[in-house]
């Protein structure tokens, strides 16, 4: 099925032998030690964020269903009248699973079955709020028009 008259076609994707590029935040660890790489994600960032430790077995889930976990530490002002308490949210962020020809049951499925895996790692990692990126209303937004 060709392009619409106008758009630029499909992404060409890598060059053949080259390698694909996994994150900003995999390539600034591969490329930056120390100092160099504290100071790209001060400017990045705005300030350190520790990292948070991931159970293997979140880990684990996440490798096998070909999506990335992390987690960061994010301090808050202390309030004036409660405790302070630990909240951990998840941010989900997918994208589609089968080609947009397959009809849109198996489409929405797929989706959700990928989401639910996401959410059940998000769950060992001890996240108590999950936040979900239009996980299918993306998709009948795009069928509909």
């Amino acid at each position: 099925m060709a392009a619409p008259e106008g758009s630029p076609g499909p992404s060409p994707g890598p060059a053949p032998g080259a390698v694909a590029f996994e994150s900003v935040e995999a390539s600034l660890k591969a490329h930056l030690q120390g100092k160099d790489y504290d100071e790209v994600r001060r400017i990045l960032y705005g300030r350190a964020y520790p990292e948070l430790k991931i159970s293997a077995e979140a880990r684990q889930m996440a490798e096998k269903g070909g999506y990335e976990i992390q987690g960061y530490e994010i301090s808050a002002q202390p309030e004036q009248l409660r405790a302070p308490r630990k909240v951990r949210v998840a941010c989900v962020q997918n994208s589609i699973v089968l080609p947009t020809t397959a009809p849109i049951e198996e489409q929405k499925n797929a989706i959700h079955k990928k989401v639910g895996g996401m959410v059940e790692a998000a769950a060992l990692a001890g996240a108590n709020i999950v936040c979900l990126q239009e996980t299918f209303s993306k998709l009948l937004e795009s069928v509909a028009e």
